[in-house]
């Protein structure tokens, strides 16, 4: 009789979180200055944020709660769900 296997993990990255996903920022995204801009924070490390969309090529597009504009971020190396934001926000558990 064969055995149950367990099923492929899978990579953070290769993973789509759905829209509205609270998540917390686990580096801090910025982009330096140049001939263009004097440079800007995207994100605090440890900030929170949510998904807002999935357009953008690095698999997810996000907005930092300190930030306006969304942009792209990688789950599992630039962003990771936030799994305390419910607990906090009294929702049913």
């Amino acid at each position: 009789m064969p055995y149950m296997s367990l099923p492929k993990k899978l990579a953070l990255k290769n993973l789509q979180l759905p829209v509205g996903t609270r998540i917390k920022f686990i580096k801090e995204l910025s982009s330096g200055p140049d001939e263009f801009s004097p440079g800007n924070l995207y994100a605090e490390k440890d900030g929170l944020g949510e998904v807002v969309g999935h357009d953008c090529w690095e698999g997810h597009c996000v907005k930092w709660d300190e930030w306006p504009h969304p942009f792209g971020a990688i789950h599992g190396e630039e962003f990771v769900q936030d799994h305390n934001y419910q607990k906090t926000k009294g929702a049913p558990r």
